[in-house]
């Protein structure tokens, strides 16, 4: 398990935070904390334990607050996306010769263009979507993938740069990323 001071740093480390701007990302992050996320971190008076989910979690947040998705928004969609993230962190770990990729759809952005009965942050088969790109893609793969991509609004997260940020990341705040991965395998 890791520390909140292991976790600030692998996170800085992987959104790249500059040292001026720590003490503002530390707020960031002791607010979503204290707003009960991510879960299972709160322990009632317990310093706080983090593990690979919880890590994995707010790096994912976080990117999305960095695109400009609100604070609650941005947590709805990663606890209604999990399996997704979930999937995508996986696939990204055993193939590190491809870059994984995590998309939202505009819909899920603010919710302003959402119609009468529409599920708030969507349902899998219409939401969040897996791709990857690796340097061989064939054109149809490629043009199949523009076609899902033609929306004039969506977000695309780098699931497989995340995992390399926050690998370094945790090497930086003196701490094996294997053990924390190894979390992982029962996924």
């Amino acid at each position: 398990m890791l520390k909140f001071a292991q976790v600030e740093i692998a996170l800085a480390s992987n959104l790249d935070v500059k040292e001026e701007h720590r003490e503002k990302f530390r707020a960031r992050l002791k607010q979503l904390q204290r707003s009960g996320w991510p879960t299972g971190v709160n322990t009632g008076g317990k310093r706080p334990r983090y593990g690979a989910r919880q890590l994995l979690e707010l790096a994912f947040v976080l990117e999305l607050l960095e695109c400009g998705i609100s604070p609650d928004r941005s947590v709805r969609l990663i606890e209604g996306w999990w399996e997704s993230v979930r999937k995508a962190f996986l696939q990204a770990r055993s193939a590190p010769d491809e870059q994984i990729m995590l998309g939202f759809f505009q819909t899920h952005f603010t919710g302003l263009s959402l119609q009468a009965g529409q599920a708030d942050i969507g349902e899998p088969d219409e939401g969040a979507f897996i791709f990857s790109i690796t340097a061989n893609e064939r054109p149809e793969e490629l043009s199949s993938l523009q076609a899902m991509l033609s929306a004039p609004r969506y977000i695309t997260i780098n699931v497989s740069r995340i995992l390399f940020g926050l690998t370094v990341g945790l090497r930086e705040a003196g701490t094996e990323s294997a053990f924390v991965w190894a979390q992982t395998e029962e996924w």
